[in-house]
């Protein structure tokens, strides 16, 4: 059975708007699980989208979930879509509690941290604002696959960093839309989840 509790090596809090309905959905995890989207808020007056799983043990401790404001504790969870996995595939908040609540605090709670090493070669470049920003992916301590965007200095830090280095990665979770050129000349608009990191340390 796989261990639905949020580590210090892997974990969210977050608040939110229940943006969808709860559906049943086909994991490779043990159990029954269901999924449903969030709108978390920016202090920029944008949102974004995220994507929660939870267990139906832990529905059935919360109540039924259809609309207001919830308070989420979890985990990320990577997810590749096959036999044993029919929803769409990438980073899920995997929720091991939820809590309901009637307002937002004085901020807007956004928080992820995670340990893990580099898994492939940072990727720096510019946005077409002229930003420097670096992709990296992170493989997480509890072996999730963690997608991970870098701004400015930090950016030009990571860069430089090699495969299998060690970090500790925080930030807020975030949905980003991009554009692909499809073979056939088609342009399509996907959506990316990622942790948008303001700290990084290294792990020795």
């Amino acid at each position: 059975m796989i261990d639905i509790r949020h580590t210090r090596m892997n974990n969210v809090n977050v608040d939110g708007t229940i943006l969808s309905n709860l559906e049943e959905i086909k994991t490779n995890m043990d159990g029954t699980f269901y999924t449903f989207s969030i709108g978390a808020n920016r202090m920029s007056d944008t949102s974004d989208v995220l994507r929660i799983i939870i267990a139906k043990e832990t529905l059935d401790s919360v109540g039924y979930l259809n609309s207001g404001l919830v308070h989420i504790f979890g985990k990320l969870k990577y997810f590749i879509k096959n036999k044993d996995c029919a929803h769409a595939s990438g980073l899920y908040i995997l929720a091991s509690e939820v809590l309901k609540i009637d307002s937002y605090g004085k901020s807007y709670l956004n928080e992820v941290n995670v340990k893990g090493f580099i898994l492939k070669k940072p990727v720096l470049r510019k946005t077409p604002f002229g930003r420097i920003i670096c992709d990296i992916l992170i493989k997480t301590e509890d072996f999730q696959i963690v997608p991970c965007i870098v701004w400015g200095r930090n950016a030009n830090y990571i860069s430089d960093l090699t495969i299998k280095t060690k970090v500790e990665i925080c930030g807020r979770m975030q949905s980003r839309e991009y554009q692909k050129l499809l073979d056939n000349g088609e342009i399509i608009t996907n959506t990316t989840y990622e942790i948008s990191a303001n700290k990084i340390r290294l792990i020795h």
